[in-house]
């Protein structure tokens, strides 16, 4: 998404083949966009956004006119989350003459990307089809990707006081994903390098909405839109285990492959064995909803007013399968020669099931209702007043259909029917108050405070057992104050300082197994994140009246994201304890760093564009280094090869642990050099451009989550056209 990571605050992850958005705002965590609240035109784009808010479906830039970014008190105008802000993907409006348009663009790693539309306005009707395709191969082995998708979208004006609006959305993904991450060796030899290459994500998703528009005069309307969409995210994963000692332990019965990435030593979780079963996970997510926002603007005792209010009812349900692949052998083994009979049989990589028997089953829905109301009282038409509220209640409830049950007596797990449900019942109320001041024209003081809130997964809320988690919703008081706006004639500017103080934030640092969650969802408790964000456009070309533009872009994000609070884990308490390991199992944790936050994110880019339709734009973009967990690990490679008892609680007090697994380490500061450049004919609408990402084609971490560390993509070089008739 090359225009969100120009919008101040924004942390994106470049992970995988961009099918997955990660972004966040703010310090807000960004993995699969979960705390950022994604819509297009005003309707839901995740799985469930209650219950399962992961964004396994992105929009396609090229078919919008422009996107909306709320990161302040104008958050409560959505939900239900209102913690990491809002993006609004908003789609153009068909032309109004018949307008037939192809772009096309391909590069390195065999990536290519077509779009072909068409639209127009015949009669009181305006419509818009569009067909989709980008396939590639990925920067990392066993990577493939294929991604095709349909768009119809329906303008009728009724009369000049009625629209009807309609539109539908077909998307089908097919991946090569894993969430089997890199170890440090495997990443120091060969980066590009992939161990789980069967591993497959299938995604379909099929959404609609229509809308109708009733505008009571010229200062009021009504706007009503029934939507729904469902989603299919199917996602075979190979099962594997990594070696657990510092000793070259024996390997498992079932493997098919092992990759040891120091074959001369054996270090902790630096060898990965391929087994010969696989794991589905298959999820189907269905949501429906209606939703009326009312808009009037009118006068009150000569104070103009704008006002927003709204209701929306929302249904959603989740079908989550595990279904356990068998191992399923396509060669024997002749241990006493050919000339015997087979000894056994194994499988290959090639002979992995592609179905099994179901392991877990659950079926879980929401229900919510939420309603919200804001005005806008502007004084002196130049100070305004605009305080909202916003109401959430919704029911969350998990029926456990099939589980694995463990015997007591033989210590052994097998999956079983289970009749286990639970239900969870919330009532949010969700304040906020907005002031700006027009300083001049075109220069605008603004300062926010609102709840903001974010409800928890099913995963989160309710555990295996049908009983509710200790991981609560998270709650969040925000504030900020900035000004907006040309400063001179050669400078615009938005300088904002932000203040988010949670009262639970939940922390994610690791991988999840099937459907049950390992360490990856805590509690972080009272937290905090504060800074700056600021963007600084500067255009020299202006103070010489030239005919071009050659604006300069500085993008900077300071963020101090910290754990605010003091906690004992009495798990870890243990009778007779020393002082010693009590200090060491009790480590202070008040004044940490959130994990997975850049303290300093910046972008610095310089521009040019031409009237006669030349532009071009060169950008240096840094990432300051980052935690990988909330007790702030130091991870070092030799750590493991201590054996003195005294030296490894030195280690464990100073948190300096072993990263030979890929799993534990801060990730790095890195830097990015992009560019582009293109012409595009005034005139007669085509166009032509190349871009490259990564130019220097540096090697570096983006995350350790989900099991490893995940390598950002290479040097991607692409070239392009487009034109219209």
């Amino acid at each position: 998404m090359e225009v969100l990571r120009r919008v101040p605050a924004a942390s994106i992850r470049y992970q995988d083949t961009g099918l997955i958005l990660n972004i966040g705002f703010r310090g807000v965590n960004n993995t699969l966009g979960r705390k950022v609240l994604i819509l297009e035109d005003g309707i839901f784009t995740s799985l469930n956004p209650y219950s399962a808010p992961e964004q396994y479906y992105t929009p396609n830039i090229d078919r919008m006119e422009r996107i909306e970014v709320v990161k302040g008190s104008g958050s409560i105008l959505f939900g239900p989350s209102t913690i990491g802000g809002v993006i609004n993907f908003i789609t153009k409006r068909p032309s109004k003459e018949p307008t037939f348009s192809v772009s096309a663009q391909g590069g390195s790693y065999g990536f290519f990307s077509s779009l072909v539309s068409y639209g127009g306005t015949f009669g009181n009707t305006g419509i818009d089809i569009s067909i989709l395709r980008k396939q590639g191969n990925g920067f990392r082995d066993h990577q493939d990707f294929r991604l095709h998708e349909f768009s119809f979208k329906s303008v009728t004006d009724l009369n000049e006081k009625h629209t009807l609006t309609s539109k539908f959305l077909a998307t089908a993904q097919d991946a090569n994903m894993t969430y089997l991450g890199m170890t440090t060796a495997q990443f120091w030899e060969n980066p590009s390098s992939n161990f789980a290459e069967q591993d497959k994500r299938k995604v379909q998703r099929y959404s609609g909405d229509i809308g109708h528009e009733w505008k009571f005069t010229d200062h009021s309307k009504l706007v009503t839109k029934v939507y729904a969409a469902y989603t299919e995210r199917n996602w075979a994963r190979q099962n594997y285990v990594r070696n657990t000692g510092s000793y070259f332990n024996k390997p498992p019965d079932n493997v098919i492959k092992f990759y040891d990435t120091e074959p001369f030593v054996n270090r902790p979780g630096d060898t990965i064995y391929m087994l010969d079963k696989i794991g589905h996970r298959d999820r189907s997510f269905r949501f429906v909803g209606v939703e009326s926002r009312y808009q009037q603007d009118f006068q009150f005792f000569g104070i103009k007013n704008q006002l927003d209010a709204g209701l929306r009812y929302h249904y959603e349900t989740a079908d989550i399968k595990y279904i356990d692949g068998p191992s399923t052998p396509d060669y024997a083994i002749y241990g006493n020669g050919f000339e015997n009979p087979p000894t056994g049989a194994a499988s290959s990589e090639y002979s992995l099931s592609k179905s099994g028997t179901l392991r877990d089953h659950e079926v879980n829905y929401t229900k919510s209702v939420a309603g919200f109301a804001q005005n806008s009282f502007k004084f002196y038409d130049s100070f305004s007043v605009i305080p909202g509220v916003r109401y959430e209640t919704f029911t969350q409830n998990r029926s456990i259909l099939r589980q694995q049950v463990r015997d007591p007596i033989t210590k052994k797990s097998s999956s079983q029917e289970v009749d286990k449900e639970t239900q969870n019942v919330y009532h949010v109320v969700i304040p906020g108050l907005g002031l700006t001041y027009d300083i001049r024209k075109d220069l605008i003081w603004f300062a926010g405070a609102h709840k903001g809130f974010s409800p928890p997964r099913y995963q989160e809320a309710l555990n295996n057992t049908g009983l509710i988690n200790r991981v609560d919703p998270e709650y969040s008081y925000n504030y900020e104050t900035g000004f907006r706006g040309d400063i001179t004639k050669t400078l615009n500017a938005q300088v904002t300082y932000f203040d988010l103080n949670y009262i639970n934030q939940i922390i994610v640092s690791s991988a999840t197994v099937g459907n049950v969650s390992t360490s990856s969802l805590k509690n972080g408790g009272k937290t905090y994140s504060r800074g700056v964000e600021s963007s600084i456009t500067f255009d020299p070309a202006t103070l010489f009246d030239a005919s071009f533009k050659l604006p300069i872009d500085l993008i900077y994000t300071r963020v101090d994201a910290r754990i605010n609070q003091y906690s004992i884990d009495v798990s870890k308490i243990a009778p007779n304890q020393s002082l010693i390991d009590f200090a060491i199992t009790q480590k202070d944790k008040n004044g940490n760093y959130v994990p997975y936050v850049s303290k300093d994110t910046a972008t610095l880019a310089i521009g040019f564009i031409h009237p006669k339709g030349f532009y071009a734009r060169t950008e240096y973009q840094y990432f300051s280094s980052q935690y990988h967990d909330d007790t702030n690990t130091n991870a070092v490679y030799w750590a493991d090869l201590i054996t003195d008892s005294n030296v490894k609680k030195a280690l464990r007090y100073l948190n300096i642990s072993s990263n030979s697994s890929g799993q534990t380490g801060n990730i790095p500061a890195y830097g990015l050099v992009n560019a582009s450049f293109g012409y595009k004919d005034p005139i007669k609408r085509w166009s032509v451009f190349i871009t490259g990402k990564n130019l220097a084609n540096a090697r570096y971490i983006s995350g350790r989550i989900p099991e490893g560390i995940q390598v950002g993509p290479f040097r991607q070089v692409n070239v392009g056209a487009t034109f219209e008739l």
